[in-house]
């Protein structure tokens, strides 16, 4: 029972996360008990994504990897935010960015053609203004730098991806032949 009003108040608070109440963003970031919410949160979302696969195997090791490439991402993000100045231990803000990370509940929706791939985009979107707010409120960084952090690790694998594509077509260097 106790479980149960716990993860009901869990799915409440990532609600408000979601609809950019800082203050529930920080609230969860200093609460130890969100940890494990956070995961279960995370969680569910990965499992409402594998949903029409019907093979065990691959829905369970598709939580696994990512929950560690959530931890990994947040890693990175808390990494440069602490850079910009940021003051939230990393466990405080895992908490609060696995609460936001309930958005991934509505990518179920992606299974609709063409209306999928509308809602998923956005989702993303609102995504990227969650983690700004997030930053500020947790992090308490400033609205610009909060949103550098946000894009920079984008910016930086495009600029990554791109590289590597001149690279690979020759485009950086067309006088060398392709192996």
């Amino acid at each position: 029972m106790d479980f149960k009003i716990s993860f009901v108040d869990s799915i409440k608070q990532a609600i408000e996360i979601v609809k950019l109440n800082g203050k529930v963003a920080e609230n969860v970031s200093k609460d130890q008990n969100a940890t494990l919410m956070g995961i279960l949160i995370i969680a569910i979302g990965g499992f409402l994504s594998q949903i029409t696969g019907l093979n065990i195997l691959v829905i369970v090791s598709s939580l696994v990897i990512l929950i560690i490439g959530y931890f990994i991402v947040v890693g990175i993000l808390h990494i440069v935010a602490r850079l910009f100045g940021g003051q939230a231990k990393y466990i405080e803000y895992f908490r609060a960015v696995s609460y936001a990370s309930i958005l991934s509940w509505l990518g179920i929706l992606a299974i609709i053609p063409f209306l999928g791939i509308i809602i998923s985009f956005l989702i993303s979107i609102w995504g990227i203004v969650v983690g700004v707010v997030i930053l500020e409120n947790v992090h308490k960084l400033t609205r610009g730098k909060a949103i550098i952090v946000v894009l920079l690790p984008f910016i930086l694998l495009t600029l990554l991806v791109a590289l590597g594509a001149l690279s690979y077509f020759g485009v950086s260097n067309p006088g060398v032949l392709l192996p």
